[in-house]
């Protein structure tokens, strides 16, 4: 099964977002509403599904976790800060 992928970009606090329109969240929740009904499980993915996808403003990778310096400056996510040494993979 093939749910959809963020489409909208969004920015809060300086940072850019990826997410699903409401619409997008429902067509794929009825989609996974097929394989179990029970709201918990729909609840679950109905979050999931809600999530905001950071986009690393130094490499471009989706969904990555942003690193940020104690004045709030983003340094990258943690892809591009292995790459770049920074640091240690576990």
């Amino acid at each position: 099964m093939k749910l959809s992928n963020p489409s909208v970009r969004v920015v809060e606090d300086g940072v850019e977002y990826l997410v699903r329109t409401p619409q997008q969240v429902e067509e794929d929740l009825r989609k996974l509403s097929q394989i179990r009904k029970d709201e918990d499980f729909l609840e679950h993915w109905r979050r999931i599904l809600s999530y905001k996808e950071p986009i690393c403003p130094k490499c471009g990778e989706i969904g990555s976790v942003l690193r940020k310096n104690s004045k709030g400056k983003v340094l990258g996510c943690d892809r591009c800060l292995v790459i770049r040494g920074y640091c240690e993979e576990d």
